[in-house]
């Protein structure tokens, strides 16, 4: 049964609690809803799975609530993604690293690489650092249908114990997914960001270089 509740210092405790026993949970963030599991449980994380329908082939990216979490999951941070983060976190822009060994497979599809953000939602954040800093965490809806913006929008699904319902979410756009692995930038996805700045970054990092990959 899913239960649906307000953004608060309660319903902080019982999404926590939700998630430390193994449960799934939906909350905003500034681009769409994600549903999010311990990232290191991997039943809750076979769970994303389901629910999602998501294809096994398709990893699973990390949400974290502090620029500092990046060191425990990648190998390293190059020049070029300090510069992305600095600028662009918190924010709608999802950053793909080279992860290091204590990133189990099932999270990232058996990929040497881990996706990870830092969303731009108080309530996101409050929710990700209780948790430990960092959750496994994919938008809000069936594979290959649009995300949801809204609470209402979660309910069709099935498997998700508890919902954070905090209203419409500010973009309403997956986040722009950039590789920051190699020494190369790689566009994934365009996503939330429009400002026509950030694709000038992109291409003075990139050596004038474009590496756009769809």
């Amino acid at each position: 049964m899913i239960i649906t509740e307000r953004p608060n210092n309660e319903s902080t405790a019982k999404a926590i609690a939700t998630l430390k026993a193994g449960g799934i949970i939906a909350f905003p963030t500034d681009t769409v809803y994600g549903i999010a599991a311990m990232p290191f449980n991997k039943k809750a994380v076979k769970k994303l799975y389901k629910i999602k329908e998501r294809e096994k082939k398709k990893p699973i990216a990390l949400l974290v609530s502090s620029k500092t979490f990046v060191e425990k999951f990648a190998v390293s941070i190059p020049s070029k993604a300090k510069k992305l983060m600095t600028k662009y976190w918190p924010g709608p822009l999802t950053l793909i690293f080279k992860k290091r060994k204590s990133i189990p497979d099932f999270l990232t599809s058996g990929l040497p690489t881990i996706g990870i953000r830092m969303p731009d939602n108080k309530t996101a954040l409050k929710l990700i650092r209780k948790a430990g800093g960092a959750l496994a965490v994919t938008s809000a809806n069936i594979s290959g249908n649009k995300p949801a913006i809204s609470a209402d929008q979660i309910k069709r699904l099935k498997g998700i114990d508890l919902i954070i319902d905090g209203g419409k979410c500010r973009i309403g756009t997956p986040s722009s997914v950039i590789a920051v692995v190699g020494g190369k930038l790689q566009v994934l996805r365009k996503g939330a960001i429009s400002d026509p700045r950030f694709f000038h970054l992109f291409l003075l990092l990139s050596l004038f270089k474009p590496y756009f990959t769809y």
